[in-house]
């Protein structure tokens, strides 16, 4: 593993345990470059750091645990939980109360030190059904 590549895989542990549960969306500005590009819920950062602000009114006490990284030149996967409480509402559920555990992955490309683009993925039927919006599997 090169020096790059344990950088980026630190860059993303700080998003992680700086960022994330910190409750600190602001660190978006810090770490993704201005032409920064999300594949998913945003387009750009921005967008990506609304979404941040969402998901934190929604899951207040949101908290990541990162499983495994693997980095290989400007690319870095990140597979991750999450955990946290159902406190407000979130794309269109309203507040349950309930304590979910979630599981996802991340993408990401590093540009200069920063992170450039990034794809993500959430088990969000699992997310649904344990926060009683979805019926459990059968």
């Amino acid at each position: 593993m090169t020096d790059v590549e344990n950088r980026h895989k630190a860059l993303a542990r700080y998003i992680f345990e700086e960022g994330w549960n910190k409750q600190n969306p602001d660190i978006v500005d810090e770490v993704f470059t201005p032409e920064f590009v999300y594949h998913g819920v945003a387009n750009n950062r921005d967008e990506f750091k609304q979404f941040w602000k969402v998901v934190l009114a929604a899951i207040p006490d949101i908290h990541f645990t990162l499983e495994d990284q693997i980095a290989e030149g400007d690319m870095t996967v990140h597979r991750w939980v999450f955990t946290g409480t159902h406190l407000g509402e979130w794309m269109g559920v309203p507040a349950t109360g309930k304590k979910v555990v979630v599981p996802g992955m991340d993408i990401a490309r590093f540009k200069d030190g920063k992170i450039a683009e990034n794809w993500g993925i959430f088990d969000a039927v699992s997310m649904f059904q344990q926060m009683g919006a979805y019926p459990p599997m059968e």
